[in-house]
């Protein structure tokens, strides 16, 4: 089996894509750089950047529909190999089975104001018993 690396790069053809104008020249905007590389034999394969938001768009979810797809297709194979004692396929199946590193960062920062608000509301309810219990003063 193959393994085939996927990234993607995110940049702007000079401003970016909520400032652009109807008049502004169609290469103006958000601009992706996808990139696959086949470790094992030392291929890169790139693909040119749209030149729109609207191929931009469509690039996009034509990469993540092939991640979704090669997910599905591989990581059962990959699973088995890893629980048969192919170590060596744990690496690649881990890398089809986390999603990129911005959902990732997402869930890290929902999961730290979660924490840090719960925390916050046991401490008022701490206080608020701790109150309750002292004795008032005469």
């Amino acid at each position: 089996m193959n393994l085939i690396e996927l990234d993607e790069q995110w940049d702007f053809v000079a401003k970016k894509q909520r400032h652009v104008k109807d008049g502004d020249p169609e290469s103006y905007g958000d601009a992706w750089v996808f990139i696959a590389l086949a470790s094992t034999q030392k291929a890169a394969v790139r693909v040119v950047m749209p030149t729109s938001g609207g191929a931009g768009r469509t690039q996009r979810a034509r990469w993540e529909g092939g991640r979704l797809r090669m997910a599905a297709q591989h990581l059962p194979d990959l699973a088995a190999a890893v629980l048969h004692g192919s170590w060596g396929q744990a690496e690649p199946m881990l890398e089809l089975a986390l999603l990129p590193l911005a959902f990732h960062s997402a869930a890290l920062a929902l999961t730290l104001c979660s924490r840090t608000a719960l925390c916050n509301c046991l401490r008022c309810l701490a206080c608020s018993w701790w109150r309750s219990m002292s004795p008032s003063p005469s």
